[in-house]
C-alpha cells in the first residue's frame, strides 16, 4: 500500500494511518522500521478502535476508509489494492 497508493494521493486531502493492534509497541515500531513503513502509526492495544468501528481485529491487514465525518465507507480484510484505490478515489471525490 505504501509504495502503490501513498504517492498517488500525496497531494490529495487524504491521510494514511497504520493502526497497530496487539503486542508491545516497541517491538511493533522496530518491525515497522525494518520494513520501511513511513506512515503515521497509532496503537490500539486493547482493540478499542476496532470495537467502536465494528471492524475485525483478527485479520491482517484490514483496510478501512473513513469519510470526513468518520463514517466507514469501505472495509476489507484482504490486500486488494485495486478495490482500496477505488474506494479512496470515490471517497475524496
Amino acid at each position: 500500500m505504501q509504495d502503490a497508493l501513498m504517492p498517488k494521493y500525496a497531494d490529495q486531502d487524504f491521510q494514511f494511518i497504520a493502526v497497530h493492534v496487539g503486542f508491545d509497541p516497541a517491538i511493533a515500531m522496530q518491525e515497522l522500521d525494518e520494513a520501511g513503513v513511513t506512515v503515521p502509526v497509532a496503537f490500539d492495544l486493547e482493540s478499542e478502535m476496532f470495537r467502536r468501528l465494528r471492524a475485525p481485529d483478527w485479520a491482517f491487514p484490514v483496510h478501512i476508509v473513513l469519510d470526513r465525518d468518520g463514517k466507514i465507507v469501505f472495509i476489507q480484510t484482504e490486500d486488494d489494492l485495486d478495490a482500496l484505490d477505488t474506494a479512496i478515489a470515490a471517497t475524496i471525490g
